[in-house]
This record gives structure tokens, sequence and C-alpha cells, in this order.
């Protein structure tokens, strides 16, 4: 009986350390960087910690603090969130989809199709490389945080990109 116990035992040790393995197998989707406070994945993250960069997985809720958030995508794109604002991120059909739940963000994409936008349960159709929306608008931002010098600096961080205006519409999806 002790040797059939043996047995049982080690098959569920091996299955516990296959799912350890698989769980462990997630693939970031980017990097999120601030000079402030900011929560990912509900820790709260420190500046100044010898980590220039922190892991974001698919699922994670990223909360800025009293500065703006950069997320690096891992084709290149940048988001930057303003300061407060909260999103999800999940993936969909292998492709990052932010989904922007309070204040506002601007976005810097390598291409058209490279990250996906949603507020509530609208898709956000994006129709530039660079632009910015915020939660309860179609049209981008007017009079905001988003600043000269925070242009500059998405600029910067998305290696040069330039800016091709907003185009933002919200599009209900359609019944499945």
């Amino acid at each position: 009986m002790s040797n059939t116990f043996s047995n049982l035992g080690l098959r569920t040790l091996g299955l516990i350390l296959a799912f350890a393995i698989t769980a462990a197998a997630v693939e970031p989707v980017g990097t999120a960087t601030s000079p402030s406070f900011f929560t990912l994945g509900g820790a709260t993250v420190a500046p100044n910690q010898g980590v220039p960069a922190w892991p974001v997985l698919p699922g994670y809720t990223i909360v800025a603090g009293t500065d703006n958030v950069a997320i690096t995508f891992t084709d290149g794109s940048v988001v930057t969130m303003s300061p407060n604002a909260k999103i999800q991120i999940q993936m969909v059909n292998g492709k990052p989809v932010i989904n922007l739940q309070s204040g506002s963000l601007h976005y810097s994409l390598k291409s058209l199709n490279s990250v996906g936008f949603t507020q509530g349960t609208h898709a956000v159709s994006i129709t530039s490389l660079t632009g910015n929306t915020q939660v309860g608008t179609a049209a981008g931002l007017s009079n905001t945080w988003w600043t000269a010098g925070h242009t500059v600096g998405v600029i910067a961080a998305a290696g040069g990109a330039t800016a091709l205006g907003v185009g933002l519409t919200l599009q209900t999806p359609s019944p499945q």
C-alpha cells in the first residue's frame, strides 16, 4: 500500500510541478515604467528599486500614481497613462487589449493592429498610429494633463515616432 501511495504522491507532485511550469510560462506583453509609485497587478511598485522596467502580464490592472506610467509593448508600441488613470490588459486573439477604466492615455503604435483598446464593453477603433483617448470621449483630449513635455517624452520613448493625429471612434460590439 505504501508503494501505491508513493506512486500517487509522485503523480500528484508531477501534476503540481507541470501546473507551476505552465503558469510560469505566461509571457509578458510588455514592461511598465514610472518616476513615481504606481500599482501593477495589485502590488504597489516603488521607483528607484534598481528595476528599470516592470513586466506586465495579461490580466494585470495598472493604476498610475501621481505621475504618468509608460507601457512599452514587445513590438515597441508605447502607451502612456495619465496620472491616476486605470487600465486592465488582456490578450485577445494573440494581441494585447487595453481596457481604459478611468483617466486618459496617449498611444504611439508600431501598427494599427499592435494593441487594441476598449472602454467598458465598447471597442475603440484606432485610425492613426499616434493619439490620445480618455474615458467617456471618442475625440481625444483637450484641456487635460497632456502637455508638449509629455508629447516629447513619449515620442522619444517610442523611438522617434511622429504624431499622426487623433482618430478615434467608439463602436458597439456586434451581437454574436
